[in-house]
């Protein structure tokens, strides 16, 4: 073999060796997992309310940190009907996934029932993780959930962009706005 090729060979394999040394060093400290989430540490907490305190320009007690670092695991993911996945959901499969996972509460995988079965409330006194409901494109009945968050945002699974946040006086969803529920 000419010395070319040997050259080649070795920093391949001194490339290679070098690439398997780096992907296999893992995180140093532990990460403990739930059945749903890991555990995070304070530091993360405060990171993910800062985050969702400059989205929603407003203030979150550190109670929150759980319910913010689920949703945020969420944001972006593709539509899907009748998903209820990170891979792919339809609006009810994220507020089942969110009840379920959070408050250990198993609701419908239908917007509609979901509406039927809460308890109504008013839209005026909504609190973080509970249920804003929709009537879109002329149905008759709801068609569309999302999850309150705070400064009147809400998050919801779209059709065209997958799980977003969203503020309830957008002229789109203030129209469709029907009423507002809670499971807890």
């Amino acid at each position: 073999m000419s010395a070319i090729k040997l050259g080649r060979i070795y920093f391949g394999v001194i490339g290679i060796s070098f690439l398997f040394a780096i992907v296999s060093c893992g995180p140093s400290r532990k990460i403990s997992r739930s059945t749903t989430h890991y555990q995070s540490t304070k530091k993360e907490d405060r990171n993910v309310i800062q985050k969702y305190e400059a989205l929603l320009q407003t203030n979150l007690g550190p109670a929150s940190a759980p319910f913010y670092e689920y949703i945020d695991k969420w944001m972006g993911a593709p539509y899907r009907y009748g998903g209820a996945t990170m891979h792919g959901t339809d609006c009810s499969g994220l507020v089942w996934n969110v009840y379920k996972d959070l408050y250990n509460i198993n609701v419908p995988h239908s917007s509609e029932k979901q509406y039927e079965e809460c308890k109504h409330i008013n839209a005026q006194h909504l609190k973080e993780g509970e249920l804003v409901f929709f009537r879109i494109n002329k149905h008759k009945t709801v068609s569309h959930v999302g999850i309150y968050l705070a400064n009147n945002k809400f998050i919801h699974a779209t059709t065209k962009r997958g799980v977003m946040i969203d503020d309830l006086s957008e002229p789109y969803y203030a129209k469709a706005f029907v009423g507002a529920g809670r499971f807890r």
